[in-house]
């Protein structure tokens, strides 16, 4: 009998862990799909420099402060502000279809009933009656039959991706136009760049969702010591940053018709749009529960008014770091073209 009892224990743990290794395996491929696309990126970026000069490191210190005014200036005439709101407004439209394909996903590996446990970790970052909206969609996707999730999972697949593909054709064309660059691409080789990169930015998010929702399922289902298990806990926002680098370092290398684009001229704007994503997000949540009621301006539609504008802010921020990455790579080309030759005096004989 105490064999049997064991044999069965050890069956249920079994069992109760093949789902948590399902979304394990998911995430460390896309992450392993994420390293394989920058590898290879840079072996061509490598044979690229190889053939041609040498580009001089990065601007002096006593540079920068010239490169941000430029930045500001290229911001102002360039209108990124109006292109940030037509980007934040095809993203409101594609969140909704994208959350129900993203919960028809996450159903099909995992219990779905995870995310609305776990939404709760976003209440740092997103405003409150953003994120209420969210979980209230949420809790209405979740609360659906599984076999309505299962059907559903294709039409909610396409609906997200036609929906995301117009918010991202946008964002090319504005990161595009942040670089002074003509977009001569043509119709199929955009439009499949566009739905390659809402699959992209779909995997990514889903992969964040995994590390934010799907570890703590894992922990608790893990005999682990609580020492290692806040461990784990904590190692996977690191992990959730370098992630959300790779992705946005992606996005900045592809998106945009660029000339000759190498990794490196990448670092600044990526590493600042990062930080004041985290900064600005975390601002606009404070200002929002702190200093201002959007329902009372708003009514009913003040919580889809405050996702709007979060929408409008990440934009900017993304935009503005496609700002700084080409004011840093227009100053490395200008310092690594040779300077004119100084015009020599006219002689008498030249006349």
């Amino acid at each position: 009998m105490p064999r049997a009892g064991n044999v069965a224990l050890c069956a249920n743990v079994v069992e109760g862990m093949a789902a948590p290794l399902r979304y394990a395996r998911l995430v460390g491929a896309l992450i392993a799909g994420a390293m394989a696309l920058y590898a290879t990126t840079q072996r061509r970026e490598r044979r690229a420099m190889r053939t041609s000069l040498a580009l001089p490191a990065a601007p002096p210190r006593r540079h920068w402060g010239e490169i941000l005014a430029k930045v500001w200036d290229e911001i102002n005439r360039d209108h990124v502000s109006m292109m940030a709101a037509g980007v934040a407004f095809y993203g409101l439209l594609a969140i909704f279809p994208g959350l129900s394909a993203l919960i028809s996903i996450y159903g099909l590996v995992a219990d779905p009933v995870v995310i609305e446990q776990h939404l709760s970790v976003l209440a740092g970052v997103l405003p409150a009656e953003a994120l209420k909206l969210i979980s209230d969609q949420v809790h209405a996707l979740v609360a659906a039959p599984p076999a309505k999730l299962g059907i559903g999972l294709f039409v909610s697949l396409m609906v997200a991706i036609w929906s995301a593909t117009s918010g991202t054709s946008m964002l090319m064309q504005t990161l595009t136009i942040a670089y002074e660059e003509e977009d001569d691409r043509g119709l199929v080789h955009f439009y499949a760049l566009a739905i390659g990169l809402t699959l992209g930015l779909f995997l990514f998010g889903l992969a964040s969702l995994l590390l934010v929702a799907g570890v703590p399922a894992v922990l608790d289902l893990l005999p682990l010591p609580p020492r290692l298990s806040d461990t784990v806990s904590l190692v996977r926002w690191p992990i959730l940053a370098a992630l959300e680098l790779v992705g946005l370092g992606l996005l900045y290398r592809l998106a945009p018709r660029r000339r000759n684009p190498r990794w490196e001229w990448l670092r600044a704007g990526t590493l600042a749009a990062t930080g004041l994503w985290l900064i600005g997000s975390a601002a606009f949540s404070f200002y929002v529960s702190r200093f201002d009621s959007y329902d009372r301006t708003y009514g009913s539609i003040g919580a889809v008014v405050v996702l709007l504008m979060w929408f409008y802010v990440s934009a900017y921020i993304i935009l503005a770091g496609a700002e700084l990455n080409a004011e840093v790579e227009g100053t490395r080309r200008r310092r690594a073209s040779p300077a004119p030759l100084p015009l020599l005096p006219r002689t008498s004989q030249d006349q």
